[in-house]
């Protein structure tokens, strides 16, 4: 980006952040703040923004048609580190750049991560289930992490987080990533998807949804994981083919699930998924700390005013490769 942008700026800001708070996060700079509000399309927020604050949620997507409307952007900023509700190669063929908040949830995941892991190790689900029933349940043994072999499919930010808070329990740690990754983590060993699947007793997946990876564990590459595997999500949804999945978890008693992300969300009522305790739930919570939120909004503030000083921008995507 070269330049600053001349006269009042616009900024389109489609999720949460209100005009008050834009103005803020932009200060020094006077800005002109677009909100939504009903019967307004987002393609009329966007069309003559100079920069656009994106809508993670989805509800506000910036379509191949939204991006082509846009007149003036000089930066869609994604308030998250999912890049899905963005269409990155019509970002590309339009010449506008996209940057994300690459890392400002990578420890609040990866915390997650373990803590869905050693809750499903020993069943503490079902043993907190059975004592609020007025039970007092008496689990079998479970499983030390640390005596476990992690598999991790991906090696951005989170899995790097993934890894370093593995080291502290002494879990040997797989993981498979689409290129050879020069700086793993310390131990870690790079080896193919299905050999990852095979010999891991955890596999945890750390990769962005996109063609490649969209049904990336279907019922083959499922099969091959072990009778007694925990398999977790934190990734998206449809990374994991769920009708598959179910299909999984009934075949053996001793597979368990930690689910973070669904096909579709909220999470349908009748899903299967709601029934069995094979599988710890949860709405899509995983990087919601007020720590990983404080970072997220450092990181807009800061390319917010950067893109209306002509400066560098932090966290830019490679629209034309998708993110790594």
């Amino acid at each position: 980006m070269t330049g600053a942008i001349p006269s009042t700026p616009v900024v389109a800001s489609l999720w949460r952040y209100d005009a008050d708070t834009v103005g803020a996060m932009a200060a020094p700079h006077g800005v002109s703040v677009l909100e939504p509000s009903p019967g307004v399309a987002t393609t009329d927020l966007v069309r003559n923004a100079d920069i656009v604050l994106a809508d993670p949620s989805g509800e506000r997507a910036l379509t191949g048609d939204v991006i082509a409307a846009m007149r003036n952007c000089r930066l869609i900023q994604q308030p998250s580190v999912g890049l899905d509700t963005i269409d990155l190669a019509a970002a590309a063929a339009h010449g506008v750049p996209v940057a994300n908040t690459a890392g400002s949830n990578s420890r609040s995941v990866a915390e997650w991560v373990l803590m869905a892991t050693m809750t499903l190790l020993r069943d503490a689900h079902r043993s907190h289930a059975a004592m609020a029933d007025g039970d007092w349940p008496r689990p079998d043994p479970g499983r030390e992490l640390g005596a476990l072999t992690v598999g991790l499919v991906g090696m951005g930010g989170t899995a790097r987080a993934v890894a370093h808070l593995l080291a502290g329990v002494g879990s040997p740690v797989l993981f498979h990533h689409r290129r050879s990754c020069a700086d793993p983590p310390d131990g870690a060993r790079q080896v193919p998807l299905d050999e990852l699947l095979r010999d891991s007793d955890v596999v945890s997946l750390h990769v962005p949804l996109g063609p490649a990876t969209t049904g990336l564990l279907g019922a083959d590459r499922l099969s091959l994981m072990k009778t007694d595997a925990v398999l977790v999500n934190t990734s998206r949804g449809p990374v994991v083919d769920e009708a598959a999945l179910v299909d999984w978890l009934a075949a053996a008693p001793d597979r368990r699930a930690a689910l973070d992300v669904f096909d579709v969300e909220p999470l349908p009522p009748r899903s299967p998924l709601r029934s069995t305790a094979q599988v710890l739930l949860s709405p899509h919570a995983a990087a919601r700390t007020v720590d990983a939120r404080r970072r997220l909004d450092d990181v807009v503030a800061q390319n917010l005013r950067r893109a209306l000083s002509g400066r560098e921008i932090l966290h830019l995507v490679d629209t034309a490769g998708g993110p790594s």
